[in-house]
């Protein structure tokens, strides 16, 4: 059975049930024994909200596939880029730990997202009773802080031509790079005049060319060998 649920401002969840394909990635997060019955299988579009900072969590996600990036709006309205999804992973398992009912990040679809919902008013107490659970909890806690720490160091030690390319190769949709420049600026931390002189010094470089549907990546090459720079 599927649904489709409405949010404010146009956005959906598409919305079904999970299959016999989903119970071996549940098993590897210590989850083999759980009633599957009121579990979710979850679609999120391009450009939806998974999670929004501030807002009442309702799901615990486990993240299967697709790509989404996890940033922080602080009270001045200035917006930091934290991380990455792009593989599978929990959503929601420090503010589960912390036991918050409210999202402290906010957490973006940039391509199509699939996740397994699992509803926190049902499974709560189940989750935090589960041993082999919380220990799959421990190891993703530990990696997103240890993946928290490198990025904060890269986006200190790297060039923003480099943390751009990352970003761009990252983000890109079919080839073109479409985003609000004035929110890029500081989602890179950087002024927006230094962004556009980066993105006109990529453009003169070959990498990129602007077009009115965006920035066409020229060569992809090229920008993904800057991009690799990041992760060095």
């Amino acid at each position: 059975m599927t649904y489709v649920i409405l949010f404010g401002g146009g956005e959906k969840m598409i919305k079904n049930s999970i299959n016999d394909d989903h119970v071996h990635i549940l098993r590897e997060f210590g989850l083999e024994d759980i009633d599957y019955t009121n579990l979710s299988l979850l679609r999120y579009e391009s450009g939806e909200f998974i999670y929004l900072q501030g807002n009442t969590i309702k799901y615990l996600l486990l993240f299967l596939s697709g790509k989404a990036k996890v940033f922080f709006t602080s009270s001045n309205g200035k917006t930091l880029l934290m991380a990455y999804y792009t593989k599978i992973g929990l959503i929601g398992d420090s503010e589960l730990m912390a036991d918050k009912e409210i999202a402290t990040s906010s957490v973006q679809a940039i391509s199509d997202v699939t996740c397994i919902g699992i509803l926190l008013q049902s499974y709560k107490k189940y989750l935090k009773n589960n041993l082999k659970f919380m220990n799959s909890v421990g190891i993703e806690l530990a990696n997103k802080l240890h993946n928290s720490t490198l990025s904060s160091t890269f986006n200190i030690l790297h060039s923003l031509d480099i943390r751009l390319c990352a970003y761009i190769a990252m983000t890109n949709k079919n080839g073109y790079f479409k985003e609000k420049l004035t929110e890029l600026s500081e989602i890179m931390g950087t002024s927006y005049r230094h962004l556009l002189r980066t993105l006109n010094r990529l453009c003169n470089d070959g990498l990129l060319e602007k077009t009115q549907k965006g920035y066409l990546i020229l060569n992809k090459i090229a920008l993904q060998n800057k991009a690799n720079e990041y992760y060095k």
